[in-house]
């Protein structure tokens, strides 16, 4: 809950919002505010459905085609639920809880704007997701060991949502409108504070210590791999 909210404040930055992106996010203070509680709320319930002993016991104790995922849906939409929904200003609607909780992939009766899907993948995203930064530090800690420690403050310090790079290679022009519906979570890195946009090639492989195992370079050059933090990407 409180990683997601931290990197909702990060991206959303006025200063962080290129021309873009400003075309999927909303403008207004209200609806803005709006999402941040929705957003919260719904890292908060992610893995409200799960299984004591988590993943191991769910394919032993629950039926075939169901997930954790399901618990958690039903759970959100659930009566007992409502009065906590009720009982916010602003009252989130459970829908839009139950689409940033799940996402996309596991939603997949729901239809999600560009807007709402960037916001799922604050959470449920495979590198830059909450939930994962929470738990490779969270496992790290209970258990002793060295592995999933890495500094998730500077990771969400450079967070921001990219649009799709342009293949400027090929005479094409940044994207706007609909093609922004690309966009995605990444991070900026470069030298002397200029910024060179780096995305997960997703789903991307992790090294010990949790950090992704590659990047793809949005830049001018189109798509380079980064391996490395002694190998500088320029653009």
């Amino acid at each position: 809950m409180q990683v997601a909210g931290r990197i909702y404040d990060i991206v959303m930055r006025d200063e962080n919002l290129s021309d873009v992106v400003r075309e999927v996010v909303p403008i207004s203070r209200r609806k803005r505010e709006y999402w941040r509680s929705v957003l919260r709320m719904a890292a908060l319930c992610h893995d409200m459905g799960h299984l004591p002993f988590s993943h191991a016991a769910e394919k032993e104790l629950l039926p075939d085609e169901v997930g954790h995922e399901q618990i958690t849906r039903a759970l959100i939409e659930s009566d007992l639920m409502k009065a906590v929904w009720d009982g916010m200003r602003p009252r989130p609607e459970p829908e839009d809880v139950v689409k940033l909780a799940l996402g996309p992939k596991e939603a997949k009766d729901l239809t999600f704007n560009t807007w709402e899907a960037i916001l799922a993948e604050m959470i449920v995203g495979d590198v830059f997701g909450a939930d994962r930064i929470d738990y490779l530090l969270r496992d790290s800690l209970h258990t002793g060991v060295a592995y999933g420690r890495f500094d998730h403050h500077r990771l969400i310090q450079t967070m921001r949502i990219l649009p799709p790079a342009p293949d400027l290679a090929g005479g094409e022009e940044a994207p706007t409108g609909e093609e922004a519906a690309r966009s995605t979570l990444g991070v900026v890195r470069g030298p002397e504070g200029v910024p060179a946009a780096v995305a997960p090639r997703g789903p991307v492989p992790e090294r010990p210590g949790g950090a992704p195992s590659g990047y793809r370079q949005r830049g001018h050059g189109g798509d380079r791999r980064c391996r490395g933090q002694q190998r500088r990407c320029g653009s």
